[in-house]
């Protein structure tokens, strides 16, 4: 079977959101089949292999994708690819927004294959994602408040999967500690966490969890969830309209002078003029 991805296509369009899932899902398939979108498609794309392989041809060659290897598509770029007859699983999304090609940038997650090493929640990711992309699909109303929502929750939920994504690339080699400080402080920023906690839990002192965790992610586990909160207090400036104390405490910080603090010395600007660049009047 082929399927033609260009012919009929309203999910094929560029959002003017920041962050918005085009359309997602699951390919479940025990015979061959094929995709060719010879013109490409407004938004990006990403194939996950779950199972199985995929063979993606492009400029007269073909790359196998197998188990835990996804492939990005930039925009507008040739999509041909296929499987085979046996059985195959992979999950799909295609996505767009003004901030996307940002934040990819900052990401350097680049078109192409690239294998994941860690899966940091990855697959309970996508379900997410296609879950509550199904519940606004249903509802079919721009301006229904709860479909409003569940679409500024999923750019959410796109966020941190294209931020897992990059964890799990360049999580290269065997792992000294798992990562649950990094699964829960993506789910929870907003909770206090002991690291002696975690460094218990791996039974390895505190400042040997810091050196390793340091060593994985270049950065210690306190400016991994400094950095993580202020991403997370940039997102409410812009998509909300909570006042600063609101955000802080959101994010974890019970005084919104000490946040301020904090978000000045690393965005350079306070939080106030942060939100005046972005809510009319300020608001």
């Amino acid at each position: 079977m082929i399927y033609n991805g260009n012919i009929n296509d309203t999910t094929d369009f560029k959002s003017e959101k920041a962050f918005y899932v085009n359309s997602c899902g699951t390919t479940h398939t025990c015979s061959e089949f094929s995709v060719i979108r010879e013109f490409g498609r407004n938004d990006y794309h990403i194939l996950y292999v779950i199972k199985g392989n995929c063979y993606i041809e492009k400029e007269s060659s073909i790359t196998t994708l197998e188990e835990n290897d996804i492939f990005i598509y930039y925009p507008h770029e040739m999509q041909k690819y296929s499987f085979d007859s046996k059985e195959n699983i992979s999950y799909w999304i295609h996505f767009s927004g003004y901030e996307v090609e940002n934040l990819l940038t900052q990401l350097n997650l680049t078109a192409g294959k690239h294998h994941l090493n860690e899966f940091n929640n990855i697959s309970a990711l996508f379900n997410s994602i296609q879950k509550e992309y199904s519940a606004y699909s249903i509802i079919n109303d721009e301006t229904n408040q709860k479909a409003k929502i569940l679409r500024i929750k999923n750019g959410g939920l796109l966020i941190e999967l294209l931020s897992n994504i990059c964890l799990s690339i360049n999580c290269i080699g065997d792992k000294e500690i798992s990562s649950k400080f990094i699964d829960d402080v993506n789910r929870f920023p907003e909770n206090d966490f002991d690291i002696d906690f975690y460094a218990e839990s791996e039974n390895l002192s505190r400042s040997r969890y810091n050196y390793v965790f340091k060593k994985e992610t270049g950065l210690s586990p306190k400016q991994y969830l400094i950095n993580l909160r202020i991403a997370k207090s940039e997102w409410y400036m812009k998509h909300s309209n909570l006042n600063i104390s609101q955000i802080a405490e959101n994010v974890g910080y019970a005084d919104a002078l000490y946040f301020s603090r904090i978000f000045k010395k690393k965005e350079g600007i306070s939080p106030k003029n942060y939100i005046n660049k972005f809510r009319p009047n300020g608001q």
